[in-house]
């Protein structure tokens, strides 16, 4: 396996990890500041980067992912400890948490990001809102969404269905049926060889 034509062997483990950033089902979360939750296993300080500087790249990273709403409420804002394992600290609502994330990925800035269910407790506004703002987060990036949900899926540019060997790429998920329905299934051959019936009859 290569990256940008390097063989990842040859790459660190940190190097390799810091490309990378991944968005779970179950946000993870830190007993630390709203803004050290953000912050956490980002980008060290850039050249001539301050910690003013730095405070506001995490702002902005709570506005891109829309975090900074719920931040705002918060009774210390930023500075406010997130989590109730401390005296004085204040819990988030799970769709909260998520917006956490995002904005730690934001923050982040790694060129590929893995997706995996993030939205399953959403809401269908939520939902609609956080994909809005993810796309604007993997612009110009590589996005690798792991889901088996429609409005999830339908944001992709390529679909891939896992439910068998080997894999099959799909295509387009514009031309892919209605929520509710599977996007592709698969079928016997006259050869006995398994192939994929996609919307619209077609096979590959």
């Amino acid at each position: 396996m290569t990256w940008d034509g390097v063989d990842v062997r040859e790459l660190s483990l940190e190097a390799l990890r810091s490309r990378i950033t991944i968005l779970f089902q179950e946000p993870v979360t830190y007993h630390d500041t709203a803004a050290e939750n953000i912050a956490i296993g980002g980008r060290p300080l850039e050249a001539g980067e301050d910690e003013m500087a730095r405070r506001a790249a995490i702002e902005a990273a709570a506005q891109a992912a829309g975090a900074d709403g719920p931040i705002s409420r918060l009774p210390q804002g930023y500075d406010t400890v997130l989590g109730t394992m401390f005296e004085g600290g204040t819990d988030l609502g799970t769709g909260e948490w998520q917006r956490i994330a995002l904005a730690r990925a934001f923050y982040r800035r790694a060129p590929v990001v893995v997706l995996a269910e993030p939205t399953s407790t959403m809401d269908s506004w939520a939902e609609a809102d956080w994909l809005a703002r993810f796309r604007s987060l993997v612009a110009g990036r590589t996005a690798i969404i792991i889901t088996h949900r429609f409005t999830t899926a339908r944001y992709a540019d390529v679909i891939h269905v896992m439910g068998g060997w080997p894999h099959r790429r799909v295509g387009d998920p514009r031309g892919a049926p209605r929520p509710g329905r599977p996007l592709c299934s698969f079928v016997a051959g006259p050869d006995d060889r398994r192939r994929i019936r996609c919307p619209g009859g077609g096979r590959k």
